[in-house]
């Protein structure tokens, strides 16, 4: 994809420096403590300065959850798919499409239940704050506004699936429509996949830098004196 998906900062630079800061802040919270004349004021400001450190952190959980949430809806449009495309499997025949055998009815049964998670997915969107730079908006009519591409297209490739059953039920019952109907439904699956795909990588690629991280901080703070 031109605009690869989910392509917020975990660890933003600030978020970085504010946690290889914690220890020297807790170092300095203990000189000032463990002296014969505590420096009690000064040590309270720094410790304030402490706790602002780790409430920047709070970012990281934020990253985390947002991930989760779309990881989620991802998998479970996805595996509400699945059967939708066993109609397609079942229809291919020695190497060619028989709409005669795309069992129509079968496939918009799975595809009402499939659209609660295109809606999930398309609202966990609407929410986004940190692993997309800008989160989905949609119009008055649920058109595409701004956001993700990849949202976008979800929203456009629902929509006209939307459009071919409601041509199917005007009675537009043609080879071609249906062939139609079936490949739409194959590119919305694909691009599905392909998000999680791009999902799983960017939480595993993310997980690995926050836990190198995590692990200098709390070498820095094993070496606080």
């Amino acid at each position: 994809m031109k605009n690869k998906p989910f392509d917020g900062e975990l660890l933003p630079q600030e978020i970085t420096v504010c946690i290889m800061q914690i220890p020297q802040t807790i170092r300095t919270t203990e000189h000032l403590l463990d002296t014969p004349s505590p420096n009690v004021s000064s040590a309270l400001q720094v410790i304030v300065q402490l706790r602002e450190q780790l409430m920047k952190f709070h970012h990281v959980g934020l990253w985390l959850l947002e991930a989760k949430k779309m990881h989620e809806a991802l998998q479970n449009l996805a595996n509400g798919m699945h059967p939708i495309q066993d109609e397609f499997a079942k229809a291919w025949v020695k190497g060619m499409f028989d709409y005669r055998k795309y069992n129509l009815m079968a496939v918009r049964t799975k595809w009402t239940e499939s659209e609660y998670f295109t809606h999930r997915i398309l609202t966990v969107a609407q929410q986004l704050r940190v692993i997309e730079k800008s989160p989905l908006i949609l119009d008055s009519e649920n058109k595409y506004v701004s956001g993700p591409e990849w949202a976008r297209r979800i929203v456009v490739m629902s929509g006209k699936i939307r459009d071919l059953f409601h041509r199917i039920d005007r009675g537009e019952r043609s080879g071609e429509i249906i062939l139609e109907l079936a490949e739409c439904i194959n590119q919305m699956d694909s691009q599905v996949r392909q998000l999680m795909g791009f999902a799983d990588e960017r939480i595993r690629r993310e997980s690995e830098t926050l836990g190198s991280t995590l692990e200098q901080m709390v070498g820095r703070v094993a070496r606080v004196d």
